[in-house]
């Protein structure tokens, strides 16, 4: 069953996550690189992966990219991004950016 959530403004809403800023959920990330969350919402699993953005109003800038378990991308993080429900792209986050904690 597909849920359909209604589109929010980029940066909508404040969530708690368990990482405060995004700097610590970077610096977790590097150190545990590979590792497997399972989001809020529907429990599926995915990886988050540090990056840095390669182009777009975001180049150059560090980046926490959201992959599910075929590989396929599905979300993205700025710093500017963190503690909201939704990203710069309007994407929600929140069942990401909440799932990841050690």
């Amino acid at each position: 069953m597909s849920v359909v959530k209604p589109t929010l403004p980029s940066h909508h809403g404040l969530v708690n996550n368990h990482f405060e800023t995004f700097t610590s959920a970077y610096a977790f990330l590097e150190r545990n690189n590979g590792k497997q969350f399972l989001t809020t919402g529907n429990q599926a699993p995915f990886f988050a992966i540090p990056a840095i953005a390669k182009k777009g109003l975001h180049k150059g800038q560090r980046v926490i990219r959201y992959f599910n378990s075929q590989g396929s991308e599905r979300a993205r993080a700025y710093e500017d991004c963190w503690g909201h429900k939704t990203n710069c792209n309007r994407t929600y986050i929140d069942c990401y950016t909440k799932a990841i904690q050690p």
